[in-house]
């Protein structure tokens, strides 16, 4: 009797344990961003991002120049 009390709990800790370790499952709206330096204006950090191989350009994210990661231009 006492034995399938201690196997219950097991599986059930066992469940935890694996839905703990499966990690969020928190989908981002934002693409993923590549910061590759200061930002002066969004219009140099958009070229500077276009010059580097980042077609998608890039965005001024507080005093930071983000490169919008995808298919770059490099390499291809």
């Amino acid at each position: 009797m006492a034995f399938s009390i201690y196997q219950q709990f097991f599986i059930g800790m066992f469940c935890i344990a694996l839905v703990l370790a499966s990690g969020p499952a928190v989908i981002s709206a934002q693409p993923p961003r590549n910061c590759i330096g200061f930002c002066l204006a969004k219009k140099d950090c958009d070229y500077n991002c276009m010059k580097n191989g980042y077609k998608n350009g890039g965005i001024c994210n507080t005093e930071n120049c983000c490169c919008n990661v995808g298919k770059t231009t490099l390499g291809n």
